[in-house]
């Protein structure tokens, strides 16, 4: 599950096995090897890849689903972010989950887009 999580990861923040190497003070071939599920990091640079893509080890794992930032991790909070998609009233959590699907699909939309 880490192997895939990581290259999904990755990929979707466009980010080279390099570039993610190099911020990490690994090599290439390690983020290589943790991708094809032939090694695993050791806890603290499992704890170092969840700080450098903002997710929880949990998650990393497998253990979790992504959640929405908190405003302490985004500065604007979710409760802003209701506010400034909806405005007043209730917002569910599956109204944040269309507008984060819709997002991904925006975002795939793009890429697909760049390829062509």
């Amino acid at each position: 599950m880490f192997s895939e999580t990581l290259k999904q990861l990755r990929e979707k923040n466009k980010i080279s096995q390099m570039k993610l190497a190099t911020a990490i003070s690994m090599s290439q071939q390690a983020v290589a090897k943790w991708e094809s599920g032939g090694a695993s990091p050791d806890p603290d640079m499992l704890s170092k890849i969840a700080d450098y893509f903002n997710v929880s080890t949990d998650y990393l794992l497998g253990r979790e689903s992504p959640k929405m930032p908190s405003s302490k991790e985004d500065g604007m909070g979710i409760e802003n972010l209701k506010f400034a998609l909806w405005g007043h009233g209730e917002v569910t959590d599956a109204m944040l989950d269309d507008v984060r699907r819709y997002a991904e699909f925006v975002e795939q939309r793009e890429r697909d887009s760049d390829k062509s």
